[in-house]
């Protein structure tokens, strides 16, 4: 089985945020949302390897 490709949302409608999150989910895609900006930075810096541009390439 394949590991899922994962998807940060940065939007500050919280509404708007986890209806992404959950259509991305059922779609297949592991997702985490952020409302506050430097908090989704914050996990980016950390976390950057989870994640890919649209060019496929890999941060980190």
């Amino acid at each position: 089985m394949s590991v899922p490709l994962s998807v940060m949302i940065v939007e500050d409608e919280g509404d708007i945020a986890r209806l992404l999150s959950l259509h991305l989910a059922r779609s297949g895609f592991d997702t985490i949302s952020f409302t506050q900006p430097l908090l989704a930075l914050d996990h980016f810096k950390k976390y950057s390897k989870r994640y890919f541009d649209t060019f496929g390439f890999v941060y980190g």
